[in-house]
């Protein structure tokens, strides 16, 4: 398994529990649209503070996911990225498809999620 999630009302949190390679990112994408499937999700968001490597098809995956659901209007956001990892989702224009947040920023949005991220 390489993502656990929670559910409060619409907004869906999928905590992503290992680095996505092109060896694990098709199981990602399927475990992920399992969960989309449910049409009353509204918001998605990707937490990836377990997640310290993504490569080339695991960020495809991420961007997938994203202009998948931009039609249906579910709004995906990501956070708690690693260094490395903000500065290749931002050098790569993903704040143009999704919504980047750190941890602070996510809780401060999302505060019903402040006591499952501790």
């Amino acid at each position: 398994m390489l993502i656990s999630h929670h559910r409060i009302h619409n907004h869906l949190m999928v905590s992503v529990l290992k680095d996505i390679l092109m060896d694990n990112s098709r199981d990602f994408y399927v475990e992920l649209q399992n969960l989309l499937d449910d049409t009353s999700i509204e918001k998605i968001s990707l937490n990836l503070g377990e997640v310290r490597y993504m490569d080339s098809s695991g960020i495809g995956t991420v961007i997938r996911t994203a202009s998948e659901q931009k039609p249906s209007g579910r709004m995906v956001s990501v956070f708690s990225l690693s260094k490395s990892l903000n500065s290749v989702f931002k050098l790569s224009g993903l704040q143009n498809i999704l919504v980047i947040h750190t941890k602070e920023e996510f809780i401060e949005k999302y505060p019903e999620f402040k006591d499952i991220l501790g």
